[in-house]
């Protein structure tokens, strides 16, 4: 016989969806929903898509995220939008991953990242009852949790000291892997115990979608007993410095020997008329982890991957 799914925190997912419509109609925000499948995918070295074929057409991908199809939107006068829907990404399975998955995704016209930081502490806080959210710099957290300054070092003394932490250490190749294990592994399980904590001002090269000011990447990661929820920026709106951000990630995914993707040029021409704006992504099915004290996502989904 088939195992049921957990009714009680289907119960708390469906009144999680409701409170936090109640928060975006209060804030003025407008709902959304834009296509699942797109010609085009966000291009990143570590997220692979899903793809798919329309009888003899071209290839279509499913949407890892519905970013570049809300910041169209933006370009074209919505105003703030919200949107509560299903992402796909290619490989991740575990406690706190599966292929499909929903995601939350907000964008704040004329407000910049901390502003929005703001929000979102207010949204946890009179929707799900947490603590008013701290915030830390990507700085503090290195120097704090392992005494380094990860702006500072170079990349062999960080190698060197990466392998003093880790034994059978995976090969690396840049500065940010050496940096991104060392998060995952020392740093990420200790965050947001006490409240929920925000870290912001990532480097550079981590900048992704977001604009860079003095040598920092203005995004910012939410954390909530040591996982992250939440990953938004102060959105870039330089069609050209994002073109070349596209570029240089597949270059990446290049020497990764993984395929390269192709570049969304409509997306890169909204950027122009674009207003200015900060964007939030939220794990929905993470959230109802924390809110439902589960310790893996199948327990707060009606069927997982393996049971899809």
């Amino acid at each position: 016989m088939e195992k049921l799914p957990n009714f009680i925190n289907l119960k708390i997912r469906n009144e999680t969806q409701q409170k936090l419509r109640h928060f975006f109609q209060q804030k003025n925000y407008l709902e959304v929903d834009t296509p699942l499948i797109s010609n085009f995918p966000s291009i990143d070295l570590h997220i692979e898509p899903f793809t798919t074929f329309y009888q003899n057409s071209e290839e279509s991908f499913l949407q890892t995220s519905p970013e570049f199809a809300m910041k169209r939107l933006l370009s074209l006068g919505s105003g703030s939008i919200f949107q509560i829907c299903k992402a796909f990404r290619n490989g991740e399975f575990g406690q706190i991953h599966n292929p499909e998955f929903t995601i939350v995704e907000w964008y704040k016209v004329g407000a910049n990242h901390f502003e929005l930081m703001a929000e979102i502490s207010e949204l946890f806080e009179s929707e799900f009852g947490f603590p008013k959210a701290k915030l830390r710099s990507y700085q503090n957290i290195f120097e704090t949790f392992l005494e380094i300054n990860p702006f500072e070092i170079n990349f062999d003394s960080l190698k060197d000291f990466t392998q003093s932490k880790v034994r059978n250490l995976p090969e690396l190749n840049s500065k940010d892997d050496f940096l991104n294990l060392l998060l995952t592994e020392f740093i990420e399980p200790k965050l947001g115990f006490q409240q929920p904590e925000f870290i912001y001002d990532y480097p550079e090269s981590q900048a992704a979608l977001a604009k860079i000011e003095n040598g920092k990447a203005q995004r910012f990661e939410l954390y909530i007993k040591g996982t992250e929820i939440c990953n938004g920026f102060n959105e870039l709106t330089d069609e050209n410095e994002q073109k070349n951000r596209f570029i240089q990630e597949n270059e990446k995914r290049f020497k990764a020997k993984k395929r390269e993707l192709p570049i969304d040029y409509r997306f890169l021409e909204a950027l122009k008329t674009m207003p200015e704006c900060s964007g939030v992504a939220m794990g929905f099915d993470r959230l109802v982890m924390l809110l439902t004290q589960s310790s893996s996502i199948k327990q707060v989904i009606t069927f997982d991957f393996p049971n899809a």
